[in-house]
């Protein structure tokens, strides 16, 4: 009676492994999120390890099995806890990972809720704020004339600050140091990721700023010819 309770056990379990490690491996492609591809290499070896018994007709997997449901619970709580940083290079990952980073409603008001149809050479990164160190994501494409043209519309109208990139050192030199609650000196800092060393001729619309050179929070677009790098920090 015990040993048909552990082989019943056994195949329950195997199942139940076998049906996350699917899910977790959609879950991975869709998103390759740090932790899932680690739980997806924990979930792999565990079901490696438990097949071969399972065919063999030996039910002695409960232990093993009921490792990896352990192994699951406290990653999926990990997972709805904290943030992992991911990169994305296709445009049909991109809407998973903004709903990922802001919420369903899209939080961050700024980032495009879809990249154009004309977009290519897509690339998204997030890392999210640890410790005092300022998080960021940041998606950078190449798009066709009209779509550039519209996005400058908006952006003419919806910035705190334009200029070039070149300029922006001049433009924090300007800023005025009175009522300044950092260091007695205003400062714009943006998250620029890599772009500077192909773009250095950008134009950069500012949406928003903090001015705290120490703890930066700031929203900004930059556009040079058909190439577009919207930086969220």
């Amino acid at each position: 009676m015990v040993s048909k309770s552990k082989k019943i056990c056994s195949y329950i379990f195997t199942g139940i492994l076998f049906i996350s490690f699917i899910l977790v491996l959609a879950a991975c492609i869709f998103l390759p999120l740090f932790n899932i591809i680690a739980l997806l290499i924990t979930n792999l070896i565990l079901l490696l390890i438990t097949l071969p018994k399972f065919f063999r007709k030996r039910p002695s997997l409960f232990a093993a099995s009921l490792v990896c449901l352990i192994i699951l619970t406290v990653s999926a709580m990990f997972w709805s806890i904290f943030h992992a940083p991911f990169v994305i290079k296709t445009k049909w990952q991109y809407p998973a990972a903004l709903t990922y980073v802001y919420g369903s409603v899209n939080n961050s008001n700024f980032l495009p809720k879809q990249l154009p149809e004309s977009a290519e050479n897509i690339y998204c990164e997030f890392l999210p704020t640890m410790l005092q160190g300022s998080g960021h994501m940041c998606v950078e494409f190449t798009a066709d004339d009209s779509y550039i043209q519209s996005l400058k519309e908006e952006l003419e109208s919806d910035s705190m600050h334009i200029t070039k990139y070149s300029e922006l050192d001049k433009l924090n030199a300007s800023l005025p140091a009175e009522d300044s609650d950092y260091g007695g000196f205003k400062e714009i800092s943006l998250w620029e990721g890599s772009f500077t060393k192909e773009h250095p001729d950008s134009t950069v619309y500012i949406i928003y700023t903090n001015y705290n050179w120490n703890h930066p929070r700031s929203k900004a677009v930059f556009i040079d010819g058909n190439y577009v790098f919207f930086s969220d920090q």
